[in-house]
């Protein structure tokens, strides 16, 4: 007995590779994401991130602290802001953090 079922153009489709009509899934449009719960304390976050430190860089865990994330969406905002390798951790230059905060309270303000 065969395990080909079908010949579709001109080549043979094994019958285990055509999944049964009934288990097609319908492609759904993805929810919206939530808006980052940091928003409504930006002006706070960016008063924190211009004040003096005695090292110019935030690092996973400070960012976590600052914006109330957990680790991977930590790392997943600093890569978007601009993470430098800083010995062997990523961290974000306070200018670059302070700079971007900035645009982003300009974007939600206005």
């Amino acid at each position: 007995m065969s395990t080909y079922r079908a010949l579709i153009n001109g080549s043979a489709v094994h019958g285990c590779a055509i999944p049964p009509i009934h288990s097609i899934i319908t492609p759904k449009i993805p929810p919206m994401p939530d808006n980052p719960t940091y928003l409504h304390r930006l002006p706070s976050i960016l008063v924190e991130a211009k004040s003096p430190k005695p090292i110019p860089f935030f690092r996973r865990c400070d960012v976590e602290a600052l914006f109330g994330l957990k680790r991977r969406q930590a790392i997943n905002l600093m890569h978007r802001i601009g993470a430098v390798r800083v010995s062997q951790e990523i961290a974000i230059p306070q200018r670059d953090l302070g700079s971007w905060l900035l645009l982003l309270l300009d974007c939600t303000v206005g």
